[in-house]
């Protein structure tokens, strides 16, 4: 740790890093809950084993989703095209057919090389917006979306 100018131990360094991760943005467990079952969504994470772990053991949002694809798990990370080719491939749609939204330019910028529809979105209801945008209103997802406060709390 003196190599990075810490006054820590290994051990209080992984400790204060596993503690790190603050949970998921404010109402997005409910916005995914709220889709879940309407449509068909995944989870494209660049983490690591110990952040990950806590999203599946005390927040619960990772239930929610079809599937996950999570950068340590695949060795590779966005914005590398080749964790877009794999989200691709075991989805077994065209990229044309997926949305993906992400707060980081350079990955959204990525997805769209590859022919994903990708937009840049800065929290909830950001991502939300999109997806009111996007979904027709009639549709099942979009009466779940419509039904939802217009703003998250604390977005």
């Amino acid at each position: 740790m003196r190599d990075w100018g810490l006054d820590l131990t290994p051990a209080e360094f992984v400790d204060d890093f596993a503690r790190w991760s603050a949970g998921p943005f404010a109402g997005s467990v409910e916005l995914v809950r709220s889709l879940h079952g309407t449509i068909r969504m995944g989870c494209l994470s660049n983490t690591n084993p110990a952040h990950w772990q806590q999203h599946l053991d005390r927040w619960g949002i990772v239930d929610y989703f079809d599937w996950t694809f999570v950068s340590h798990e695949l060795g590779m990370m966005k914005p590398d095209p080749e964790m877009y080719h794999h989200v691709i491939r075991t989805i077994g749609m065209t990229a044309d057919r997926l949305l993906f939204f992400d707060d980081c330019n350079d990955h959204v910028l990525a997805a769209r090389k590859l022919g994903i529809r990708a937009e840049q979105t800065r929290g909830v209801s950001e991502v939300q917006d999109a997806l009111v945008s996007l979904l027709p209103a009639d549709s099942t997802a979009g009466r779940a979306l419509r039904s939802l406060p217009s703003r998250p709390p604390g977005d």
